[in-house]
Order: C-alpha cells, then structure tokens, then sequence
C-alpha cells in the first residue's frame, strides 16, 4: 500500500495534513507495537499504561479512495470511534502518537494499525430522544457542563486553560458501569454512547493540573444526568 496524504479532520484541536504509512510497508516498524480492535460496532486502542504521550486513532474505509470517518485523541485510558454502516465493511485502523501537548498533525507519527473486514457493521445506538436532567454534583454553578445525545458525549475544554480535563461517561441506574473515559488539555473532549437497555447515562467533567494522567488526581468539574 503506498503511502497516504490526507487532510486531517479537526478532532481535539489537531488540524493540518499527515502522511500516514501504508499497513503494509508499515508492519515490520510496529514490531510488538500494540494494536487497535475492531468489531462490527466500534474501533478501539488501548492507551499503554503510564504513558505521558498523546495519542490518536483514526478510522477509514476501504478500498481506496477511502474517507476518514472517525478520530479521536486522548492521553490515557481507551481511546475509540464508531464503526459505520458501509457497503462492504472494510476498514483500516491507524493509531499515532505525538510527545506531550502535541496539537498539530506533524507532531504525530504513525504507531500501529491493522485492516479487517467487519461483516454487519454499523454502530447500534438509542432512540434519538434526549432528556437531560441539568448539572450535577458539587461546586457546579457556573460551570460548563457537558452534552450528551444518542451518538456522543462531548465537553467543550475551556479556551486558555492550561490544565488537564476529563470526560468519563457511565450507565445508569446504579450499580454503574464506566462505558468510556478520556483526557486532554484542547479541544472537544468526545466519547462513543453505546446502546444499552434503559439508555440512561451520567456524565462527569473532571480537572487537574496541566500534566496530569491519574484518573484518581482529577477533581470534579461538571456534570448532567440524562436519557438519551
């Protein structure tokens, strides 16, 4: 596979072009990199424990000319977009990393990735009927909350912070279940919303100082509660 130029997607304030390597010519530099997942409904990559880098996962469709249909980037956790309904269900998977702080394309080179195809793809999700309860939980007032519809989960981070945020999405009713987590210091904080049997969620908003990678170093920021 010959080597790609694409125009990056603006997701988590990364913006301008990358060339990325074909999978092929690239799989003897992943070594014993570890790989992105996917199944009929999302693609995954695990973030390696104790890493300080940023990292970035992106999803295509196969064959070429292909069409980036996902990206997310985040420092810590699972990062993971959906998987699309498409004709044939081919895909290709790429995960990048950059150093700490990267916000530009550049900055990112390419880490692993894989190519599969996924019979029965197309993201499952809940009823487009979304009903959010408000903010939630302590020292709200006045913070931006975050949003949630039946596809995503999103915060908008602050402008001219200079901190560390994260975005965590759990089931409800009680006992919970964390269904995703990610952190990031720009941008647009975003999480898949899986379909689940009463599509009720809480979201939470939490910070810390700029450098920060602990989920337990975070603080509480905002929240909402809502059927979706």
């Amino acid at each position: 596979m010959r080597a790609l130029t694409r125009v990056c997607l603006v997701a988590g304030a990364i913006v301008g072009t990358l060339a990325l390597p074909g999978l092929v010519l690239s799989a003897s530099a992943s070594g014993t990199h570890v790989k992105p997942t996917i199944t009929t409904t999302e693609a995954s990559f695990s973030i390696p424990t104790g890493s300080t880098k940023v990292w970035m996962i992106r999803l295509w469709t196969l064959p070429q000319p292909s069409k980036m249909v996902g990206q997310v980037v985040g420092s810590t956790g699972t990062i993971s977009v959906d998987v699309p309904a498409t004709s044939n269900c081919e895909f290709q998977v790429d995960v990048l990393v950059g150093p700490s702080g990267s916000t530009k394309a550049k900055q990112f080179t390419w880490y692993s990735g894989l190519i599969q195809t996924v019979p029965g793809c197309g993201s499952a999700h809940c009823p487009t009927a979304a009903s959010i309860a408000g903010s939630r939980g302590p020292n709200s007032s006045g913070n931006t909350p975050p949003t949630i519809t039946d596809l995503r989960a999103e915060f908008k981070i602050p402008a001219g912070t200079n901190q560390a945020w994260m975005l965590r999405l759990w089931t409800l009713p009680d006992p919970s279940t964390l269904e995703g987590q990610v952190i990031g210091s720009s941008g647009t904080l975003k999480l898949n919303v899986p379909l689940t049997q009463t599509c009720q969620f809480q979201v939470d908003v939490k910070v810390a100082p700029a450098g920060t990678t602990s989920p337990a170093a975070f603080t509480w920021y905002s929240g909402v509660t809502a059927t979706v």
